[in-house]
């Protein structure tokens, strides 16, 4: 019955698929890469502002979602077999990481380290990873730091499935009536006086943004179907405007009102999403495709290897007796050797992540995410 059931569901929904925005997780992913090597790179300006690949990131995945659930979930066990899947895509490679992290810590502690299990790697700061809550708490910096985002994903992800299943054919009513209450909260503290816990509040502030984008990006594919049903398209070369406009947010994100991202890339997903124009064609292009295949890898794993990379450039600094970094922008940022040095760093960085992010792919994000796949009854 479950069975007849999930193939129902496969039916249900036209099978979207968006190649250009799938590449376009890979690049976003290598942005952040670099972005957290904090290197005075010749392209500095554009990546110093990198976080805002997060922003994009939610965005894109909530249209990705409603483009696959949002005709599918039409009943709890549908809803069930949804939550599994998205179990089975996001958790099993974190849990890797997290053990990966927890081994050099034991190992750390069987060496008399007292740093062991301190700090952003505590105890509690490793429960609330493991429970992907640590993107609504002080511990986002803990343990595998990237993973906070992919809790509020996680989370987000579940609420919209409940939401499809409530609201039905309003959904889409149902998404905007989510975003306006997570603004009104974003923004309560401008009549509230949280006093004492404004400093907790700003944490849950940040995490409704977050989320307040992904629905945004449900509400994207929205506005996709229905111009594709009217016969509406983006005319070829829109895509280059859409790849101007991203690297403005790139270079100027910090100075963004709240929630102006949003708006600015939903319609740049918007744009993507059409798959016309020459942006669009070198997107198509295999390499591309695979590095937003591995994207997640990339992006759950690159901090053990910026680490790495790190401790190697300032135990080189350090031997030569160099200036190691340099404050610019009021953060210290890696300048040893000069931007060619920090461009070839930042080239080898992202030459590593990608060649382990592969092999992640292949013997843990894959494998998993089939199993979980079968498991849910959906094949």
């Amino acid at each position: 019955m479950a069975a007849d059931e999930a193939k129902a569901e496969a039916g249900a929904a036209t099978r979207w698929r968006f190649s250009v925005l799938e590449s376009c997780r890979g690049f976003l992913a290598v942005v952040v890469v670099v972005n957290h090597l904090t290197a005075a790179t010749h392209f500095y300006a554009f990546i110093r502002n990198g976080w805002v690949a997060v922003d994009f990131f939610f965005v894109l995945s909530g249209f990705v979602i409603a483009s696959v659930y949002e005709a599918r979930i039409r009943s709890v066990g549908a809803l069930g077999r949804y939550v599994v899947r998205r179990i089975g895509r996001l958790y099993p490679l974190h849990l890797v990481v997290l053990a990966v992290l927890l081994l050099i810590e034991a190992g750390k502690l069987a060496l008399s380290d007292p740093s062991a299990f301190t700090g952003d790697n505590s105890w509690p700061a490793f429960w609330s990873s493991l429970a992907l809550l640590n993107g609504f708490n002080a511990y986002s910096q803990s343990w595998n730091y990237p993973s906070w985002s992919v809790g509020i994903e996680f989370w987000a992800n579940l609420v919209a499935g409940a939401l499809i299943l409530a609201c039905g054919r309003w959904f889409r009513l149902g998404a905007l009536a989510t975003i306006a209450a997570l603004a009104a909260f974003m923004f309560s503290d401008r009549w509230i006086d949280y006093g004492d816990a404004q400093g907790r509040m700003e944490i849950l502030f940040n995490a409704a943004e977050y989320a307040l984008e992904f629905f945004v990006g449900m509400l994207t594919f929205g506005a996709f179907r229905w111009a594709r049903g009217r016969g509406i398209g983006a005319p070829p070369g829109l895509d280059l405007v859409a790849l101007a406009i991203t690297l403005a947010v790139f270079r100027f994100g910090d100075v963004m009102p709240a929630l102006s991202k949003a708006a600015v890339f939903a319609a740049v997903v918007l744009i993507l999403a059409f798959e016309r124009g020459p942006l669009s064609w070198l997107l198509r292009r295999r390499p591309c495709l695979w590095l937003g295949t591995i994207s997640y890898s990339i992006y759950l794993t690159h901090a053990v290897y910026v680490s790495l990379f790190s401790i190697a450039i300032y135990d080189v600094g350090a031997q030569l007796g160099l200036p190691i970094t340099s404050p610019i922008g009021g953060e210290n940022v890696i300048t040893l050797g000069g931007p060619w040095v920090e461009d070839a760093l930042a080239l080898a960085l992202v030459a590593v992540v990608v060649a382990s992010s592969g092999l992640t792919y292949r013997f843990v994000e894959d494998p998993a995410r089939r199993w979980f796949n079968r498991v849910s009854g959906g094949g």
